[in-house]
């Protein structure tokens, strides 16, 4: 019963033992509440924002930044990996913007992509996106590259085109790559969202209008349904 459930077990575990630990250091008064705070409290704040509606809409805003920049990012850097995966040409044109990208942290652009489109939703969503190509199309383009070169050449002794080829083996072999892309994009997606709502905070019609604790209880459950998309993702891949 165990073995079959040691994943799920483990990680509950350790989650919890993590809160215990906070709440336990929260309470004992080493630690100034200034500075860190405690999962009753959070949750206890969480439940109050919920139960005014005041969250929603930041929540709304989070989430479409969010979202936009993802699936993006996925349109772009799947098809792309496989591409790039496929053909040496392509690999070779590519290559250097995509090493230079995953050399530079992405967040140095930020003031660069604020004058290019200003301090609104748009800004946030190219940081969101820049996040979370690279990573998508690195795992993409590696996984085609990691076929075993004997399915291949048996494929292709059979007379297999190189489009069934591709069909039939190389993008069945990549789906696992793919995910793990999704899933540490969905990492890089969530700090593009965390950095565009800080920098947001900077406006000071933005601060006027908005409680620093709610924008933090924003990015709280922003995190939380990450998470979720996260584990939802190593769980179609594991099956």
């Amino acid at each position: 019963m165990f073995r079959a459930n040691e994943r799920p077990i483990i990680g509950t575990g350790a989650l919890a033992l993590v809160l215990v630990l906070w709440e336990i250091i929260s309470r004992s008064g080493l630690v100034d509440p200034l500075f860190i705070s405690s999962p009753v409290r959070v949750v206890r704040t969480g439940i109050t924002l919920l139960s005014s509606g005041e969250i929603w809409g930041d929540l709304k805003v989070s989430g479409v930044e969010f979202l936009l920049g993802y699936v993006g990012a996925a349109a772009v850097a799947i098809p792309l990996g496989l591409a790039m995966g496929w053909s040496k040409r392509l690999q070779y044109f590519f290559g250097p913007f995509v090493d230079t990208l995953n050399a530079v942290p992405r967040v140095t652009l930020l003031p660069l992509i604020i004058i290019w489109l200003g301090i609104g939703i748009w800004s946030k969503v190219a940081v969101v996106f820049l996040g979370a190509v690279i990573p998508m199309l690195i795992n993409t383009q590696s996984g085609v590259k990691t076929n075993e070169a004997r399915f291949l050449k048996v494929a292709r002794s059979f007379g297999a085109s190189e489009l069934k080829v591709f069909v039939s083996i190389i993008l069945p072999g990549t789906v696992p790559f793919i995910f793990t892309g999704l899933k540490y994009g969905a990492g890089r997606a969530l700090l593009g969202v965390v950095v565009g709502e800080l920098v947001r905070l900077r406006d000071p019609a933005v601060r006027r209008s908005q409680k620093l604790p709610d924008r933090i209880e924003d990015q709280e459950a922003i995190g939380i349904l990450g998470t979720a998309h996260v584990a939802s993702l190593s769980w179609v891949r594991s099956c």
